[in-house]
């Protein structure tokens, strides 16, 4: 087992180097792999600024905040999918996401002040996510006993509305619309900055640690909570803790990315058929796999237009997973 972990993780910590390397290389101004080396490494610092800052200051920030929120959706998208024991369980299903965007809605719609170097969508965004998880995980308690069907039942009600109050609010405020739409769809415009990546690092370290201490508990909800029950496990408190990871990291990913749909839908189902099915295996190669895609599909929603506009990345995200979702329905992959 310890081989193929290191074997699943120094593979695809290559494929992440290299996806990096080609989300530096591409862009309004594209380099060669040479030219980012010499730019980044060797010249004259006074004739290369220019160029470094546009690399350091700009599109690194950018890719690290991909990197982060493609991951936190991956492992939240395993967790769910072990724990409710439903493959086509996304994390955006517990109503997180919705959450965020109502409080994202507010912020804009309301004019909140900023809050340090934050503007006051993403704070008000992670907030909303945060109070609906608290939510749906107290309407899913039973005589002190979570639920997974009532979990799973008050995040889609939970969600709806959300969703119906962000229509609510922005019916208010036409003016607003525009930027509250571009939120909706997802994506990292105006994230060409450290202090993003840096905010959601310590959500995501804590988030996917749990989910790696748990993976073996995850394995045993996988197969039935009564079989993990009878193998000695705290079904309560894992549950607990699982959705607790697992809502913080999408609460978080959402905080600074919006809504980014499929990524925890696809991204699983992918690494289980390559790698199999054992969830500390399956969680290490989500957590890199979700990295890898997240930053390629920001590349190319960036630079896929020749006017020099961006789309959306949960534009791109969408055409390939829905297609997908399809073919996993179909085929039961």
């Amino acid at each position: 087992m310890i081989r193929k972990i290191f074997f699943v993780s120094v593979s695809l910590l290559i494929a992440l180097v290299l996806s990096i390397l080609i989300a530096l290389c591409i862009g309004s101004v594209s380099y060669s792999p040479y030219e980012l080396f010499s730019i980044l490494f060797g010249g004259n610092a006074d004739e290369l600024s220019f160029e470094r800052i546009v690399l350091t200051d700009v599109r690194l920030p950018r890719i690290c905040s991909a990197l982060l929120a493609g991951g936190a959706l991956a492992a939240a998208g395993v967790a769910f999918q072990a724990l409710l024991r439903n493959p086509l369980a996304d994390p955006y299903i517990v109503g997180t996401s919705a959450g965020a965007s109502l409080g994202a809605a507010v912020a804009v719609i309301f004019n909140l002040p900023a809050l340090g170097v934050f503007s006051s969508l993403t704070p008000c965004a992670f907030i909303g996510a945060a109070l609906v998880m608290i939510v749906v995980y107290v309407a899913a308690l039973r005589f002190g006993r979570l639920s997974v069907e009532r979990f799973l039942l008050a995040g889609v009600i939970a969600g709806a509305f959300c969703s119906s109050l962000v229509s609510f609010l922005m019916t208010l405020s036409g003016k607003d619309i525009p930027h509250i739409v571009w939120w909706l769809m997802g994506g990292f415009s105006g994230r060409e900055d450290w202090s993003y990546p840096f905010a959601m690092l310590p959500y995501f370290i804590v988030g996917v640690l749990i989910l790696i201490i748990f993976s073996p508990t995850l394995n045993l909800f996988s197969m039935g909570e009564d079989i993990a029950s009878s193998r000695g496990v705290n079904t309560e408190l894992s549950k607990f803790m699982i959705i607790f990871s697992a809502s913080l990291l999408t609460a978080a990913s959402v905080s600074i990315a919006g809504t980014i749909g499929f990524i925890g839908f696809m991204i699983p189902h992918v690494m289980r058929r390559i790698f199999g099915a054992e969830h500390r295996v399956l969680m290490i190669s989500s957590v890199l796999g979700g990295a890898v895609f997240l930053i390629l599909a920001d590349t190319l929603a960036r630079s896929i237009l020749t006017s020099g506009a961006e789309i959306p990345v949960g534009i791109i995200t969408s055409l390939l997973g829905a297609p997908f979702f399809f073919l996993v329905l179909k085929k039961g992959l």
